[in-house]
Order: structure tokens, then sequence, then C-alpha cells
């Protein structure tokens, strides 16, 4: 007989570690469950911290500060302002900020940075938050710098969407 026998108070060892691997297996089997939930959650990009992994520790250029002059910062500043890094986390501010410094800075790139905004600065958070949970981004950088660029590429016709399309869409969604 498998399990416990009562009369002399033994435990057969072979039913209880086929007992523990079916334990182990629902544990697994919840986890994956639990995973595919995560991913299926709406991305809140202000809810983001940072774009790279958590052991990456973020701190000011100093060189890039240096390297700018009175009238650069003040329009650096001004960008900065048309971003409205408020509505981010702290870290994820300066994480952003300090990017986009380096976007200002490299002269390929200087004239687009400019025309960076907060909505547009969503739009490219969105995008690489929606690539990084699909697959692990190995160099967040230079691919958050691709996202930005993109995010300047699309004009505001990207943006428009009609609700009843939206609501028509939904209702053959719950309904097949």
């Amino acid at each position: 007989m498998n399990g416990i026998n009562v009369d002399n108070n033994s435990i057969n060892v072979d039913n209880n570690s086929q007992i523990e691997r079916e334990i182990e297996r629902e544990i697994e089997i919840e986890n994956e469950i639990e995973i595919e939930s995560e991913k299926e959650k709406e991305i809140n990009i202000y809810e983001l911290q940072s774009i790279y992994p958590s052991n990456h520790k973020i701190g000011e250029n100093r060189n890039l500060d240096e390297m700018m002059d009175e009238m650069e910062k003040m329009e650096f500043d001004m960008i900065i302002s048309n971003c409205e890094m408020h509505i981010l986390s702290p870290e994820l501010a300066i994480e952003i900020t300090e990017i986009l410094k380096e976007m200002y800075m490299h002269p390929d790139t200087r004239e687009r940075i400019q025309e960076i905004n907060s909505k547009k600065l969503c739009y490219a958070l969105k995008n690489f938050a929606i690539a990084n949970t699909k697959s692990r981004i190995q160099i967040p950088k230079a691919y958050f710098k691709k996202c930005v660029l993109s995010a300047l590429d699309q004009t505001e016709l990207s943006q428009q969407y009609d609700a009843d399309t939206i609501m028509d869409e939904m209702a053959n969604f719950e309904g097949g």
C-alpha cells in the first residue's frame, strides 16, 4: 500500500516523492500562468523606473555638461521642459535626460532631437517597453535612442483612431 500506514506509523517514501513531483509541477504551471498574465497586463510607461537592467546605476555625464555653452544649456533645458519629465519617475527622468543630452550633443541627431515633446517621448517609451516585454533588449540605451528617433518620424496622423471602429472591433472580439 502507498501512503501512510496508521497501524505501524510508517510512510511509504515512493508515494511521497511522487506527490512532491506533482506538487512541484503544479507550482511550475502556476508560475507559468502568472508570468503570462503579467505579460498580458497593459504596459504603463508612467510606472517604468528605468530602461536599464536593475543593477545599472545611471549618473550625470559631466563631460557633456562641460561641452555645452550657456546657449546650448538654455536650449537643452527648453527641450527637457517640452518633454514634461515630471510625469515620469525621478530615476527614469534622469536616465532619459542624459540620453537626450547625448543625442543633443551628437551632430547627426542634434537638429532632430529639438523636435521632441512629451507626446513623442511617451510614444518612444511605450514602444521601448513593448519591445522589452516581448524580448530582453541587450543594449537598452542604443535601442531607446532608436525608439526616440522613430517617434520623431511619426506624424500626428499615426495617433488618430476612430472610436466607432474600436467599439465594433471590441464587440466582434467579445462576441467571437
